[in-house]
């Protein structure tokens, strides 16, 4: 229980600190099934998980309090912002979601794709997916320091890297009215008491993780749907 409540604390400073307000589909995602939708990278496939990652577990919880809802995961192994702009937005777009969320800019960073190439792609992903009148949630990507895989980058510039993508993530969420879940200040403070949310290739979240990423999620959306 105290675990649930820091976390609602985390989330609650979080989506403050974001200043982020729901975009215009609020209301359609409050009447009847949720039609929701998830883009992004191996993290949204499930990567890491055992039993399902966040997406599914996130959707598990939306279908208890709307029975009938449909999900549809789109999100892919390997994908950067580029990718999910072509290849997954298009049809995320023909589900008719009332809500959609974004997850995706990890492999951007890891490849050294320039930010401002970064920033551009999100936006156009943002913009389009606006186009539903879905209520949008996106997160800041998680905290890379604090995984075993990507530790050792912290002397190359990526900890600095981290924090630009991040602050444009957050500005493009601002600037078009969507929910915003920072998971990098969520993972950050999780990551270094919580070893056993990270799965066992050292960078995806475990089963542990997955659940902790789904009720950070969670605690935003069931607030939208409810």
């Amino acid at each position: 229980m105290f675990f649930r409540r820091r976390l609602a604390s985390l989330l609650i400073l979080a989506l403050l600190g974001a200043a982020a307000a729901p975009s215009g589909g609020c209301s359609g995602a409050r009447r009847g099934p949720v039609v929701y939708a998830a883009v992004g990278d191996s993290t949204g496939a499930g990567f890491g998980a055992r039993s399902g990652g966040y997406v599914e577990r996130l959707f598990a919880k939306i279908d208890r309090e709307r029975p009938g809802s449909r999900l549809l995961n789109l999100s892919a192994a390997g994908a950067g912002t580029e990718q999910v702009l072509r290849r997954q937005v298009g049809r995320a777009l023909a589900a008719r979601p009332t809500l959609v969320t974004i997850s995706v800019g990890t492999n951007d960073l890891l490849r050294g794709v320039p930010e401002e190439q970064f920033a551009e792609n999100y936006e156009g992903v943002v913009a389009r997916l606006g186009e539903a009148g879905a209520v949008v949630v996106a997160t800041t990507l998680p905290d890379l320091s604090s995984l075993p895989e990507t530790s050792a980058c912290a002397q190359c510039g990526l900890p600095a890297r981290l924090a630009g993508f991040n602050r444009r993530i957050e500005t493009i969420a601002r600037r078009h009215r969507i929910l915003l879940v920072d998971i990098y200040a969520l993972s950050r403070e999780a990551l270094p008491a919580h070893p056993e949310f990270v799965a066992d290739d050292g960078m995806h979240p475990s089963d542990a993780g997955h659940e902790f990423w789904a009720e950070a999620l969670w605690l935003a959306v069931g607030k939208v749907i409810d």
